[in-house]
């Protein structure tokens, strides 16, 4: 196949114009594809799996084998797109993880989607919303760690062994997602009244209080939440880092609410790290919970050791296209 991106895009767009032809599988399926026309003189397609009523499809992918006769691979999902034009009247704040998804925007369409990865780690996609024609876009030439991510695209890059883009998210950002759920979660006991009490449900603090072996050696025994909060989360950041907690998950030693241990040994760091994170709220939107429902003094201070951790939780400006 052409090491190009154009080509790959073409090829996209090809092949879901064909998707509704008797044979075809319907969504969601996986496909996988050859540039040789001796292998199938009657069209490309060389494999295809439904994915329909398997579970997570990563799950299915990561106990795939790409051929080597696959040159290309892919996965045909159905989801839904609002018109660019109007994605600045969607409200961020509503987008969390319990709120509405661009599938209740009232302009929302219905639309197929071929994710489709190359076997040098070209990307593409190609996108048919319901009563328009089919949409091309070239997304990533597989030189650049900085293509699409997302659990379908990272893991038709791992079934051809390839690494994933690397996960933004630094281990100190997962920690304070889950220190400001639990003290969200907690607010109507009077956590976010108190700044010792909101401090004290940080994970770091409450690993110190059970006495966790490797944090204490890690820093501070006797930890005051208060005083040492920020020290506290940067160490259990460096202990507990993503590497860590990837051979945890892939060993059974912990996680196993998250992933499969296959799939956690399958996957490469940067795909880890967005699996783990895709079941829990952004961290600007838990700012904003906490911006509702902490006092202001608490308030204060959760954002002087959010920018003492060097985290941005400002929301993004834009919004993802489609959401399956």
């Amino acid at each position: 196949m052409r090491d190009t991106t154009e080509a790959l895009a073409e090829l996209a767009g090809m092949l879901l114009d064909r998707m509704d032809d008797e044979g075809w599988p319907e969504a969601p399926a996986l496909l996988a594809v050859a540039d040789d026309p001796e292998l199938r003189p009657d069209g490309r397609l060389l494999h295809a799996l439904s994915l329909a009523g398997k579970g997570d499809p990563v799950e299915v992918l990561c106990h795939q084998q790409a051929d080597p006769t696959w040159d290309v691979v892919g996965v045909r999902v159905q989801g839904w797109t609002v018109p660019a034009p109007l994605l600045d009247d969607v409200d961020w704040r509503t987008l969390t993880r319990d709120g509405p998804r661009l599938a209740e925007h009232p302009a929302r369409q219905r639309v197929d989607m071929l994710h489709l990865v190359s076997r040098d780690g070209a990307v593409a996609l190609a996108m048919a919303p319901d009563g328009a024609g089919t949409e091309v876009h070239t997304a990533a030439d597989g030189s650049s760690d900085k293509g699409p991510v997302g659990p379908l695209v990272d893991g038709l890059r791992r079934m051809f062994g390839l690494a994933t883009p690397p996960c933004p998210v630094p281990p100190v950002e997962l920690w304070a997602i889950h220190w400001l759920e639990d003290a969200c979660a907690s607010h109507r006991r009077g956590v976010l009244r108190s700044w010792r009490l909101t401090a004290g449900r940080h994970p770091a603090v409450q690993l110190m209080a059970s006495a966790d072996p490797t944090l204490r050696h890690a820093t501070i025994a006797d930890i005051d939440p208060v005083e040492h909060l920020v020290a506290a989360g940067r160490a259990l950041a460096r202990v507990h880092d993503w590497n860590r907690l990837q051979l945890a998950v892939a060993t059974g030693e912990w996680g196993a609410h998250l992933m499969t241990s296959a799939v956690a040994s399958w996957a490469d760091a940067g795909m880890f790290a967005r699996l783990v994170l895709r079941g829990l709220p952004p961290l600007w939107a838990l700012v904003r919970d906490v911006e509702q429902r902490a006092s202001p003094s608490v308030r204060a201070e959760v954002l002087s050791t959010l920018d003492a951790w060097d985290l941005d939780w400002t929301p993004p400006t834009t919004t993802t296209r489609t959401s399956a």
